[in-house]
Parts: C-alpha cells; structure tokens; sequence
C-alpha cells in the first residue's frame, strides 16, 4: 500500500516535468536559426571595412560599419545578412558615410555568393572595376549617389539575374556599351530614362530591370 502510494505521489512531478520539457521544446524549435558567417568572411569583410574612411561627422545615419568587431559574427553585423549556410548574400552600406574608391582587389570581391550589394548614397569615387563580374548572382546592384566616374563596364550587361541597377547621380562618361544597351532597351523603363543613352554622352539611370530568360 506504502509503495501504491509514492508511485501516485510521483504523478505529479512527472506531469510538470513533461509540462515543463514540452513547454521549453518547443521554444527551442520556435526560436529563429541563427546563422553563423565563415571566418574567412569576417576576415575579407573586415578588411573591406579598412579600405574606406567614415566621414565625421556622420550627419545622415549611423555609419553601420562601426558595429563590426572581429570577435563577433558577421552575420549578425550591421547590414550584412547571410543565407541558411552562413555565407554572406546582402552588403547593405546606403547612407554610411563612406569615403573612399572602389578597387578592382577589393576585399568585397572575396564574398561571390553576394546576390544584394547598396552602396548608394555615399562618397565614393573613381571608376567602377570589372570585378564586379565576379558577383554572378546579384540581383540587386545600387551605386546611386555617390562620385563614380570614367566608363560603365560593359560587364554590368551580363548579369542574368540583375532584377535592380542604380546608377543615377554619379560622373560617368563615355558610351554604354552594347550588352548594357541591350539590356536597357528591353527594360520596362520608361523613354525618359532611354534619351540620354542616345543624346548625351553620359549615362545616370535608376530603374528596375527585369530578369533575363
């Protein structure tokens, strides 16, 4: 009978340490993955970091740059998003107060996975490098409002997944090259946009463009 009885009196504490199991489970399967970077992505991330300088001071928003630490994961920093497999797919740097030139070895070029890359609205100058190429998956290429100059690269045509292209408000010069111009014209962009590629010898857009079959 004693012994009926402490099997009843464990009742109990088994049902509210089910409850309790259950409960935390299930926080556990609800809680967001979390996705960790690779370490040679910090690396080649925080190296891009020191090829610009921050302007002082920084009047529009917070430089997002200035959340990156190297004991830290990347993928949690300030503009940078990672896919499932932690490799870095979004550079988000709009509005960071960035002064500097974009060079054909930069750093940023390491991370080819990227499918989302803004610089816009910053101060950044000289020529657009051909490495860009390199990103074979962008979608989304924004260079609106900075100090861009020389030629477009013709390789900026050959991008099969480019679904956005910002490049208003820069100093570019020269002739848009064939592959670029094939890719304009059959845009939905309005005749507005087109004139200039036909009337003046720069080139300053910002429209959708659509993805290519």
């Amino acid at each position: 009978m004693k012994r009926s009885w402490n099997l009843i009196s464990l009742i109990p504490i088994t049902l509210a340490f089910l409850f309790f199991f259950t409960y935390n489970f299930g926080d556990v399967l609800a809680a967001p993955i979390r996705h960790v970077g690779h370490p040679e992505q910090r690396y080649a991330i925080l190296q891009f970091k020191n090829e610009f300088e921050i302007d002082k001071p920084c009047l529009e928003r917070f430089p997002k740059m200035e959340s990156w630490a190297n004991n830290s994961d990347c993928c949690s920093w300030d503009g940078i998003r990672c896919d499932a497999i932690g490799d870095a797919i979004e550079l988000n740097l709009s509005y960071s107060c960035l002064r500097g030139q974009l060079n054909s070895k930069s750093a940023i070029f390491r991370l080819q996975n990227l499918r989302f890359l803004d610089l816009s609205n910053n101060n950044i100058s000289g020529q657009i490098p051909f490495s860009l190429e390199n990103f074979s998956s962008l979608t989304t290429l924004d260079l609106t409002r900075n100090h861009f100059s020389g030629q477009i690269p013709s390789s900026l045509g050959n991008f099969l997944y480019l679904t956005f292209l910002g490049l208003s408000n820069n100093n570019f010069v020269g002739e848009i090259s064939s592959s670029l111009a094939i890719l304009l014209v059959a845009s939905s962009a309005p005749p507005s946009l087109l004139e200039p590629f036909y009337t003046q010898p720069w080139i300053s857009v910002q429209f959708p463009v659509p993805t290519q079959s």
